[in-house]
């Protein structure tokens, strides 16, 4: 179930989970989704912004940056 959309940004309830799907952008749209908290979804919601922030310390995880 979507429970927010904003542009290229969702927030998806799956069976008790959250999800935040987002537009990676360029000719061909790929859209990427990664789990997050219900904390962090209630936030996305309050706040758009708050998902970059999520997205970037997510890639750093991917990147063994932190």
């Amino acid at each position: 179930m979507v429970l927010y959309d904003n542009f290229d940004t969702q927030i998806i309830k799956r069976q008790e989970r959250y999800f935040l799907r987002y537009g990676e952008g360029g000719a061909a749209e790929r859209y990427v989704e990664m789990e997050i908290s219900k904390e962090d979804a209630e936030r996305v919601m309050q706040d758009i912004m708050y998902s970059v922030k999520l997205v970037q310390d997510h890639h750093n995880k991917l990147w063994g940056l932190v």
